[in-house]
């Protein structure tokens, strides 16, 4: 997704969140949030435990648990939780301390959620199948133009937050990312202004 894509779809899942329905998962937008700020693979995100979600170190921790195991060993790893997510994850937990961080109805690890995801791409107006993997793409993509200390984030620190061993798929993924010039500080989306005024000179 581009980043104006992400951020429709965020805001189109918090509508969705807004208006409820007998057979939505009442969090739409924090899953989707949680997928796009930390490049979690398709199941990751669904284990995670309230407790995963180190507020004081603002970091993100996969490691195994009840509800689900990792791939491999590599894949236990700490993300950074950056500050959307953090808002985002803050306001949606509460006062919670531990269980899952985002729990199927009866309590258990929710298992297929991709009607809800599609809702929420077809409100945002996305002409894309966009599946839990295409987010962790997304993030991928974003954080290959953020900054680490400063300089340009190398290939291997990103590779290590996705649980790769090396950095031969984002090589061949996203070479075409690797000399970018305008990086930000954080992974964040965001509506492009030009697309804002164009949108609106359609509406009139």
């Amino acid at each position: 997704l581009e980043p104006g894509e992400a951020s429709r779809l965020l805001e189109a899942a918090k509508e969705l969140d807004a208006e409820g329905h007998h057979l939505a998962i009442p969090f739409l937008r924090p899953l989707i949030a949680t997928y796009l700020y930390t490049g979690g693979d398709p199941h990751e995100p669904l284990g995670l435990e309230v407790q995963d979600v180190d507020f004081q170190n603002s970091v993100v921790h996969f490691r195994p648990n009840q509800w689900r195991s990792l791939k491999t060993k590599t894949r236990k790893r700490t993300v950074p939780m950056w500050p959307d997510l953090r808002r985002i994850l803050n306001e949606y937990i509460g006062d919670r301390k531990d269980g899952l961080l985002f729990p199927s109805k009866d309590g258990r690890m929710l298992t297929d959620w991709r009607a809800r995801l599609k809702a929420a791409v077809n409100r945002a107006g996305i002409d894309k199948n966009v599946t839990p993997k295409a987010l962790r793409h997304t993030y991928t993509a974003q954080r290959l133009q953020t900054l680490d200390h400063g300089q340009p984030v190398s290939i291997w620190t990103v590779a290590c937050e996705l649980g790769h061993t090396d950095v031969k798929m984002i090589q061949s993924t996203y070479g075409h990312l690797m000399n970018t010039r305008h990086r930000a500080a954080v992974v964040e989306y965001r509506e492009a202004k030009v697309l804002e005024h164009k949108r609106r000179a359609r509406t009139g």
